[in-house]
């Protein structure tokens, strides 16, 4: 191999690496916002017209992180072990479809809600609204047909939460687009 063609080489590799970690970051944003109490649900509207896109994305994020890990065993960095390796063989791919998928079904509209300073209104349907509480997230309602990893909100009062039942509609109120709630109060429609 020659010089030129092995510095080209170790930029494709750098450039490979950067846009997966950089990928994963962007998908873990709205999970950590959740976790430090700033919680986004996107709309079932945006979830739904952006499900093939979704998918898409987390698909070639996949691809892309496994290429990370192969590029990683291919120039001689080696896990501690051979489990080790089997796990980040199988685990990488899964993470970055995950995050693909969050990137396009959270993280694009969560991005085009910050700057916004309106309140919206937008209705769920509830899928389990007798969830176990937890110090972080107290009376918590998981919602249907919203991205799986912040499909759950916190600190539902005890009068809108005894009403819900599975398939009930409750309403979001906080700030932000049609795309997407940060939800501050909630409410029966």
């Amino acid at each position: 191999m020659s010089a030129q063609s092995k510095t080209e080489s170790e930029k494709l590799e750098k450039l490979v690496r950067t846009t997966s970690l950089i990928l994963i970051l962007l998908g873990a944003a709205p999970v950590f916002t959740q976790f430090i109490g700033v919680p986004f649900v996107p709309s079932p509207n945006w979830v739904s017209w952006t499900f093939w896109p979704a998918c898409v994305v987390g698909a070639l994020s996949a691809a892309l992180a496994l290429w990370a890990v192969h590029l990683s065993l291919s120039e001689g960095i080696q896990f501690s072990a051979s489990l080790t390796t089997f796990l980040a063989i199988l685990f990488m791919p899964v993470v970055g479809a995950f995050t693909g998928f969050l990137i396009v079904t959270a993280t694009t509209p969560m991005l085009l809600s910050l700057p916004s300073f309106r309140t919206v209104e937008i209705t769920f349907v509830v899928s389990d609204p007798d969830m176990g509480g937890h110090r972080r997230c107290p009376r918590p309602v998981a919602l249907k047909d919203t991205a799986r990893a912040i499909n759950v909100i916190c600190d539902v009062p005890k009068g809108v939460r005894s009403s819900l039942r599975t398939g009930r509609q409750i309403v979001l109120v906080g700030p932000g687009t049609g795309f997407g709630v940060f939800p501050t109060q909630f409410h029966l429609p």
